[in-house]
């Protein structure tokens, strides 16, 4: 991605952020699971800076990506890197999200390509280029692979981790 892309969607990735972390804000509990919530967060800016933006945008398509991605995730066992040609069920399940993925983001194509379309995303840029549906959603499992796999649970750690320092701090000063 270049940096253009970045600077000219800065301003949407904080709108997001800004949206999502008023919903934290104003949930009825009161509370929130950070590893859950600043996840998250990051899968959608994470889907909005390698995908298509149907899916950032709404969020059914972005929950169902999410899914989606979480059961490919969960399909990378100790068995299925030893065996990988072995029929396991997380084979097959992770067959059935890749598939399920293709769809959406082919259903994307064929209704940009319907309506001649264009938008200001990843997607645009490598169907500009003549990318294929197929590496196109290669791509974008394996950029969320990598914006994900640590960006989301550090986002977590390093709010819970701060939560706790300042909670010790608190009781710190008010021992003073």
């Amino acid at each position: 991605m270049k940096q253009e892309h970045f600077r000219r969607n800065l301003p949407v990735l904080i709108s997001d952020t800004k949206e999502a972390l008023e919903a934290i804000k104003n949930d009825a509990s009161g509370r929130t699971n950070p590893f859950e919530s600043l996840y998250r967060i990051v899968f959608r800016l994470t889907i909005r800076m390698v995908g298509p933006t149907e899916i950032a945008e709404d969020p059914d398509k972005l929950e169902a990506a999410l899914k989606m991605f979480e059961m490919i995730d969960r399909s990378a066992t100790a068995t299925s890197v030893i065996f990988p040609k072995l029929p396991s069920p997380a084979i097959i399940q992770r067959t059935y999200a890749g598939t399920r993925l293709y769809m959406m983001i082919d259903s994307i194509i064929k209704k940009r390509a319907a309506s001649d379309e264009k938008h200001e995303d990843a997607l645009q840029q490598m169907l500009d280029q003549g990318d294929r549906a197929v590496r196109i959603v290669e791509f974008i499992v394996g950029a969320l692979f990598a914006g994900l796999i640590n960006s989301g649970i550090n986002a977590g750690w390093v709010s819970g981790s701060r939560c706790a320092y300042c909670k010790s701090q608190r009781k710190l000063n008010s021992a003073r």
